[in-house]
């Protein structure tokens, strides 16, 4: 069982929610069913040491696009589409800095220099977010991603109060990432392509080396089914080649 965090952890300042709301924070994480409510405990804990905004990032791993990461965020719609947008994303000096690194670290806009950057920056100030903490995440499956904890209120208080909380942002990063992985591996396999039975059978023999012609035999169809199906999983696994196609199954586990 986790200790409190008042056993070990000194607040800074009397102004924040005291540590049993984020103590509660905690215990809401560990038995959130559903999804909306994990993600609204992880926002109460932001909250209840003076974050207002609290956005949580993993990208997909094994063969999925950017596109299909798991983004929970109560900043606006914007901020949560430019996560999931596979062009911005990459563009993007947080999420540059959280896939290589594990240390936190407090973010501002002195990160987004390049001109595309910029141009990023100013989609997250309209949002409202001036600067933030920034606590890399590293899941299973290479998964890697963010978790943000940010504020509009941008003052030399404020940062320092946000240094004086990193360990225990720390703490609840550590404790988001553990309690997140039901619901990451229910949206992640929600949105895995789907084979047929017949085209997982094909698949199956494909990657054992068996060419259309010999599927064909073992499954007592013409060649030309065979192909069909082989197209048919080219275009869901979005790849061009049958070989392509064998290697992304597997990266996704899709060949049971």
């Amino acid at each position: 069982m986790m200790p409190a965090l008042h056993d070990s952890i000194r607040r800074p300042h009397a102004a924040y929610a005291p540590f049993d709301s984020i103590d509660e924070a905690m215990a809401r994480l560990r038995d959130a069913a559903a999804l909306t409510d994990w993600f609204d405990a992880l926002a109460s804990a932001g909250r209840s040491v003076g974050f207002d905004y609290t956005t949580f990032v993993l990208l997909p791993g094994g063969g999925l696009h950017c596109d299909d990461a798991f983004v929970r965020s109560n900043c606006a719609p914007g901020m949560v589409r430019l996560y999931r947008n596979g062009k911005t994303a990459r563009t993007c000096p947080l999420l540059g800095y959280a896939c290589a690194h594990t240390s936190a670290v407090l973010w501002s806009e002195e990160w987004y220099v390049a001109p595309g950057e910029r141009d990023l920056y100013r989609q997250v100030r309209d949002a409202g977010l001036r600067w933030g903490v920034l606590l890399p995440v590293h899941g299973p499956r290479c998964k890697s991603g963010m978790l943000s904890f940010s504020s509009g209120a941008d003052t030399e208080i404020a940062r320092r109060e946000a240094m004086a909380q990193l360990a225990l942002l720390g703490w609840v990063r550590d404790a988001a990432i553990e309690t997140a992985l039901p619901h990451v591996e229910r949206y992640f396999a929600s949105i895995l392509p789907k084979f047929t039975p017949r085209e997982s059978e094909i698949m199956k023999w494909w990657v054992f080396g068996k060419t259309a012609s010999e599927i064909s035999l073992i499954l007592d169809c013409s060649q030309s089914a065979i192909n069909f199906h082989l197209a048919n999983i080219r275009t869901k696994l979005g790849v061009n080649t049958s070989r392509a196609a064998g290697v992304k199954a597997i990266e996704l586990g899709l060949l049971k």
